[in-house]
C-alpha cells in the first residue's frame, strides 16, 4: 500500500544517506538548502511537521546528536521563511503591512543574515547547542558544591538499598563532578571491606585500592556514595538478599527491584544516586533497569576492566551501568572503557526471533514490548521477525554450568568452611558445579565459542530485540517457595543472558507508559557505540 511505501521512506533514505558517505557535515549543508527551499513554500510548523519523521532515521544514521538537530532545525526553519526574497512570512508581513516585497527584503537582510551566521556557528562549534545538556546534570552547582551534593546523597541512603555509605569525600573535578555513584559492594574501594552481599566476607580485610572502575569514577570527580545492596555473590537475577535485605522498585509497591544490581536500581531510580555502577553475569545490570524504569547497559566485556570485583564466573562477567537518564550513559561509559566510544550510526534493522525469548511473556510485558516495536518502525527502523536455527543450539547449552562452576572456583573455600553461614538458594546453584565433569564442561565452554562466532556473523551490526524481562517485577511476599523462586528467576534471567553467552552488549531502555518493562537491544562484541546511538535516538520517542 501506499501507507507503507511512505512507511519504509524514512530507512531507505537513512540507507541512501549512510551508503553515500555524505557525512554529517555533508548532510546538514543538503538539508539546509532543502529547508530553504521549503520556507517558500511552507509555514514553519508544516516545515517541522512533514518532514521530521522522514529525515530523522538520516539524521541518526551519520551520528548527528538529535538534541543538536533540533535547535539546528529551529533555527533553520526560521531562517527559511525570511529567505529574501521569496520567504514565506515576507509575503505574510507585505500582506499585513502594504509595504513592497522589496523594502520588505532590505528590512529583513540584516536579520537573515544573523540566523546565517548561527547555523554556521551551531555547525561549526556543536557543543554550543549540546554544552546545556551535557550540564544539566551539574545544575545544582550553581547554588552547590559537588560535596555538599554528595553528603545530601549520603543522608538519604537508607537499608536495604546501601550496606554501607562512605565519609571519603569528593577528590577533584572532572566530567562527573556533581554526579553520585551507588558502588555495587562486590567493587573494591579503599578502606572498606567488600562484603559482595555475603556474611561470610564480613571480617574480610579493608580494601587497599580502589578497583579500576571505581578509581575511574572517582578520578573523574563523581562522589562515591556507598556500597549498594545485591544478590550474595551475584548469583542471582531476582536481587532478594537474606542476610542485609532486600531493595524493592520504587514503581510498584511491595514489588523487588530485580538483581542482582538491586540495591543500586533502586537507589537511582529513587533519585538518591545518578548512577548505578553494576556487574552484568547474566542479566544484573538489564533486570533490575527494566524493574525500577531506568537505563541499564551491560558493557562488551574486554571494554571496562573488572580488576578489583569480587567475580562470579569470570567467563559470562561484564560491568553494567544503570541511569534514569540515556544522555548519562555515554560520558560514564567514556569514563570507565580503556578507550572512549567511537562514533557510530544506529542500525536501520533489528531482528526479532519468533523462537527464544517471546514465550511466557506477561500481558503487560507483550503489549509493551509491541509498542516500542511501533516506535522502531517509526523512528525508519526495520523490524525483522525470524526464525532462527542459531537459537535451538542456544537454547541446548546448560549456561548454567559457567556460574556454578566458577563460582566454585572463587568462592570454594566458603562454600566448603561456611557454607551454612551463605543464602540457601546460592548455596544451592553452587553445588552444581559438584554434578559437571571436567570434560562436560570443556565441552561447554567450546559450544559457547562456537556460538560466539556463529553470533558475531549472524547478526553483525543488526541487533536483537527481545523484551528485556518476560515478566513484570514480582512482589517479593510472592517469592517465598523455592520452587517459585527458582522458575521465576530462570524466566526473569532467560532473555538477557543470551549476550553474556555471546560475549557481547547490551542495553535495557524504559519503555513509558509500561513502567517495569524494558525494550532490550542486543549486539555482538564491540557494537556498544552503535547500541548508545539507538538509545540516544530513542529518547522520549514514546
Amino acid at each position: 500500500t501506499v501507507r507503507d511505501d511512505f512507511g519504509e521512506l524514512p530507512g531507505q533514505l537513512a540507507e541512501i544517506i549512510s551508503d553515500s558517505g555524505l557525512g554529517a557535515p555533508g548532510l546538514i549543508a543538503v538539508l539546509t538548502v532543502f529547508f530553504v527551499l521549503l520556507g517558500c513554500f511552507l509555514d514553519g510548523i508544516s516545515i517541522v511537521v512533514l518532514t521530521t519523521s522522514v529525515v530523522m532515521p538520516a539524521v541518526a544514521a551519520v551520528g548527528i546528536d538529535p538534541v543538536w538537530f533540533g535547535i539546528y532545525l529551529i533555527i533553520v526553519v526560521e531562517m527559511a521563511q525570511i529567505t529574501p526574497p521569496l520567504g514565506f512570512n515576507l509575503f505574510v508581513i507585505q500582506n499585513l503591512t502594504g509595504k513592497s516585497i522589496f523594502e520588505i527584503t532590505r528590512m529583513i537582510v540584516p536579520y537573515f543574515l544573523i540566523l546565517v551566521l548561527a547555523v554556521i556557528l551551531l555547525t561549526a562549534f556543536p557543543g554550543i547547542a549540546t554544552w546545556l545538556r551535557a550540564n544539566d546534570l551539574k545544575a545544582d552547582l550553581m547554588t552547590q558544591t559537588p560535596q555538599s551534593l554528595l553528603d545530601a546523597a549520603r543522608a538519604r541512603a537508607t537499608s536495604p538499598d546501601f550496606t554501607r555509605t562512605f565519609d571519603d569525600p569528593v577528590e577533584g573535578e572532572g566530567p562527573l563532578s556533581g554526579l553520585n555513584v551507588a558502588v555495587k559492594d562486590l567493587f573494591d574501594v579503599r578502606g572498606q571491606v567488600t562484603r559482595a552481599g555475603s556474611l561470610v566476607r564480613k571480617d574480610a580485610s579493608p580494601a587497599i585500592k580502589d578497583a579500576v572502575a571505581v578509581a575511574r569514577l572517582r578520578g573523574a570527580g563523581a562522589g562515591l556514595v556507598g556500597h549498594a545492596n545485591m544478590t550474595e555473590f551475584a548469583y542471582s537475577g531476582l536481587g532478594l538478599n537474606p542476610h542485609y535485605g532486600t531493595p524493592l522498585t520504587p514503581l510498584k509497591e511491595g514489588c523487588i527491584a530485580g538483581g542482582s544490581t538491586s540495591g543500586g536500581a533502586s537507589a537511582v531510580a529513587r533519585g538518591v544516586a545518578d548512577i548505578a555502577l553494576g556487574t552484568d553475569t547474566g542479566g544484573s545490570a538489564r533486570i533490575p533497569a527494566a524493574f525500577c524504569g531506568l537505563f541499564g547497559f551491560k558493557a562488551t566485556a574486554q571494554t571496562i576492566s573488572r580488576e578489583g570485583a569480587v567475580p562470579l564466573s569470570h567467563s559470562l562477567d561484564s560491568v553494567g551501568v544503570l541511569t534514569r537518564d540515556v544522555g548519562m550513559l555515554r560520558p560514564v561509559l567514556n569514563v570507565l572503557r580503556d578507550r572512549p566510544l567511537p562514533a557510530s550510526s544506529a542500525p536501520r534493522a533489528v531482528i526479532v526471533p519468533e523462537n527464544f525469548g517471546m514465550d511466557g511473556l506477561d500481558t503487560e510485558v507483550v503489549d509493551a514490548f509491541e509498542a516500542a516495536l511501533e516506535v522502531l518502525r517509526a523512528s525508519g527502523v526495520s523490524v525483522r521477525r525470524q526464525t532462527l536455527d542459531f537459537f535451538e543450539d542456544y537454547r541446548a547449552l546448560p549456561v548454567w554450568q559457567f556460574s556454578a562452576v566458577e563460582s566454585r572456583a572463587h568462592h570454594g573455600a566458603y562454600f566448603d568452611q561456611t557454607r551454612t553461614e551463605l543464602d540457601p538458594r546460592v548455596a544451592s546453584r553452587m553445588a552444581r558445579a559438584d554434578g559437571v565433569t571436567g570434560i562436560e564442561f570443556a565441552r561447554t565452554i567450546a559450544a559457547r565459542e562456537a556460538l560466539i562466532a556463529r553470533a558475531d556473523r549472524l547478526f553483525g551490526d543488526t541487533p536483537v530485540a527481545l523484551p528485556s524481562v518476560a515478566i513484570m517485577p514480582p512482589k517479593l511476599d510472592d517469592l517465598n517457595d523455592d520452587a517459585t523462586y527458582d522458575r521465576i528467576n530462570l524466566l526473569a534471567l532467560r532473555n538477557t543472558s543470551l549476550a553474556n553467552v555471546i560475549d557481547g552488549c547490551s542495553v535495557s531502555i524504559p519503555i513509558t507508559g509500561h513502567p517495569g518493562t524494558g525494550l532490550m537491544l542486543t549486539a555482538p562484541a564491540g557494537r556498544d557505540a552503535m547500541l548508545i546511538t539507538m538509545a540516544e535516538t530513542l529518547q522520549g520517542a514514546w
